[in-house]
């Protein structure tokens, strides 16, 4: 949100005149805040298109040794690796503090369906 005061004649003098802006400057300021919303774009969460292309390049979590049900993950049984179809990396550490629900074998993706918190 932009308040802008806004004066119709350049030559009229008030209190807030200074910094008031006449209807060709007003006109300036509006496209110029338009420019800069085109500038910044839009957000988008999760994979775009052109990205989701590129996700075999990406890295995810993945088993590197077999684990055994209620079995902790450890440095040596997970690993971050190509292509980016698992858990992102980012969780590496949360990963480590937990335990998996079920038997996993070498190769198997991460996800949170299969870890449990560890008490």
């Amino acid at each position: 949100m932009v308040e802008k005061h806004f004066t119709l004649e350049d030559e009229e003098r008030t209190v807030d005149s200074f910094f008031s802006l006449t209807p060709m400057e007003f006109r300036e300021m509006v496209d110029a805040i338009r420019m800069a919303e085109q500038a910044l774009g839009t957000v988008v969460y999760g994979l775009t298109k052109e990205s989701a292309k590129n996700r075999h390049g990406r890295r995810s979590l993945y088993v590197s040794a077999p684990i055994k049900a209620g079995e902790r993950f450890t440095t040596v049984n997970i690993k971050s690796v190509r292509p980016g179809y698992g858990l992102a990396p980012k969780y590496y550490d949360q990963v480590l503090e937990m335990r998996t629900k079920r038997d996993l074998e070498m190769g198997d993706r991460l996800s949170w369906d299969v870890m449990e918190k560890e008490y």
